[in-house]
């Protein structure tokens, strides 16, 4: 059975600001940002952009990660399964991406666009979840804070409601719904 993501993303104004938010509520830094790539891919027989669904390929300096997501199941959140093959060892980060994209390329899968993003963990103090908050930044839109909590099928909506709390309490509003890969191409079909 696959996980269930729970996640929310919010545009940042001022990320220093928001940095102290997180510290004023006890959050843990993992660490400095990191660079992620991802390619993202249709689907030969269906329109990923009708059904929702997403298939990436996401390579960072330490591995590679084919991930697909599904449909979304809730309206305020961006709630849905989601399934992750990460490949790890030497060539993770090296050929592997590579590889599994000329793999889909060759199944007639057909290469949509790349996001690339830096991105810095956070783990917020919640007593039942393991709650994380990513500070990203995409060169072409700005930064953003992404909330998120991994749970199971049938404990999704009280991991939604605890996410809608900590975002009440993090002053974030005005939330997001749009992935990283649709606000780019919503910005690139606009004329200028």
């Amino acid at each position: 059975m696959a996980d269930i993501e729970v996640e929310m993303k919010f545009s940042l104004s001022d990320v220093e600001a928001f940095r102290g938010v997180l510290l004023e509520h006890e959050a843990i830094c993992a660490g400095p940002a990191t660079t992620e790539s991802d390619e993202y891919f249709a689907h030969p027989a269906r329109d990923f952009a009708t059904t929702g669904e997403a298939l990436r390929v996401r390579s960072t300096a330490l591995e590679t990660i084919l991930t697909y997501k599904g449909p979304r199941l809730d309206q305020l959140t961006k709630t849905r399964h989601e399934i992750e093959a990460p490949l790890v060892g030497p060539l993770a980060a090296g050929k592997s991406p590579l590889a599994i994209c000329q793999i889909l390329l060759a199944l007639g899968f057909r290469s949509v666009r790349k996001v690339v993003k830096s991105r810095q963990f956070w783990t917020l103090p919640d007593e039942e979840y393991v709650l994380v908050c990513t500070i990203d930044h995409v060169p072409e839109l700005g930064h953003f804070a992404e909330l998120e909590i991994i749970t199971e099928e049938h404990a999704w909506q009280p991991a939604r409601d605890r996410l809608l709390e900590w975002a009440a309490r993090l002053k974030l509003d005005q939330p997001e719904n749009r992935s990283y890969l649709e606000l780019l191409l919503d910005d690139e079909q606009r004329p200028s």
